[in-house]
């Protein structure tokens, strides 16, 4: 019998599973915020995908051509990508509620998964806060 050389889920590296998003408005998802790893898995070798049930307020993003929202981007909704996907960042999520003046939170449920030939994963929230608009002009 063969056995992997890994039969470990990878794990987390990163500082916090935190994200501050605006209304109506993008964040990068970054490595701080998400960052994992495995000992016989390289960034490509790493995927996450969301899990049910999908998120109500954020909607993650992929987008290529630019890191930032310049014309001849393509932006494209996911529901999974590889953590070489957040090093290049081309990953965002986006705020799709309705504006409200006070702060909301959600929990995206997610896996992160090698590709080993018997696969291990691991299963952890990201906690999203929506942070309002503030459209008053600053106090002098």
């Amino acid at each position: 019998m063969i056995k992997p050389s890994d039969a470990q889920a990878p794990y987390q590296n990163a500082e916090k599973l935190l994200v501050e998003i605006s209304h109506s408005k993008f964040a990068l998802l970054s490595l701080s915020q998400l960052q994992f790893a495995d000992s016989d898995s390289n960034s490509n070798q790493l995927t996450y995908k969301l899990r049910s049930p999908l998120p109500n307020l954020i909607t993650v993003i992929r987008r290529d051509g630019a890191q930032y929202f310049d014309s001849g981007v393509t932006e494209k909704v996911v529901e999974s990508w590889t953590q070489e996907d957040i090093y290049r960042g081309i990953i965002f999520l986006r705020f799709r509620g309705e504006s409200s003046e006070t702060e909301r939170s959600e929990n995206v449920r997610m896996n992160v998964q090698d590709k080993n030939a018997i696969p291990n994963s691991s299963t952890f929230q990201l906690l999203v806060k929506i942070i309002p608009k503030d459209e008053n002009p600053p106090k002098p």
